[in-house]
């Protein structure tokens, strides 16, 4: 399931009061556990209202109300978006939300996306299915000349994402199989993005055993 996070504006975020770098560091903890746990996908901050507006519609008309917009309360400071298995999943998560911001006098809401599956079958819904079809991400698999633990590590530093796997032949039942010199390769890897994954396959486990079969 996809839910928003919604962060509320109050008066410090709508006076464009800007976050402590301590600040900007616990936030930038929380999201990190977030990634790695694969829940976090996106996140902003919004600037206040003043530099912004309302476009509102009458009969079809839009009027133009710019900002800035009151009351601060019911106006959007920032958001994260969230995936998560379950509704009470995703609260546990708000509920870790760094204490330091507004010295932990912060609203936030929670709203879970609608899917396809939640509309009736239609010619519309069909259209946005179709839409749908084009993936806004992928799991990569990758191979590597023997350079499979140098690669990784620089895609790690280069994206900020985290190694959460580097498995060597050595590590498993294939150690039997290969020759001595083989043993410190990289069999499986694994780069979080974001909860997408850069992923290096096990298939030579099975070529290998082809060759010795």
């Amino acid at each position: 399931m996809k839910f928003m996070l919604i962060r509320r504006a109050d008066a410090n975020t709508e006076n464009g009061a800007m976050p402590s770098q301590e600040m900007l560091a616990d936030m930038a903890a929380y999201n990190q556990r977030m990634t790695e746990a694969g829940v976090f996908l996106s996140g902003d901050g919004l600037h206040p209202t003043s530099e912004g507006c309302l476009i509102r519609f009458e009969k079809g008309e839009p009027t133009l109300i710019p900002g800035p917009l009151s009351p601060a309360s019911e106006r959007i400071a920032g958001y994260s978006v969230l995936e998560a298995p379950s509704l009470q999943a995703a609260i546990e998560w708000a509920q870790q939300w760094p204490t330091r911001d507004a010295d932990g006098n912060v609203t936030l809401e929670l709203r879970r996306y609608f899917s396809l599956e939640d509309f009736e079958p239609g010619a519309g819904i069909e259209q946005h299915r179709n839409l749908a079809r084009v993936p806004d991400a992928m799991n990569v698999h990758v191979a590597f000349p023997g350079t499979c633990r140098e690669a990784m590590q620089f895609y790690a530093d280069v994206t900020g994402g985290q190694l959460e796997c580097l498995l060597t032949y050595a590590e498993t039942p294939a150690a039997e199989h290969t020759p001595p010199a083989l043993h410190d390769r990289i069999i499986h890897a694994s780069l979080n993005l974001r909860g997408r994954r850069l992923m290096v396959p096990t298939w030579r486990l099975s070529a290998i055993h082809r060759r010795k079969g």
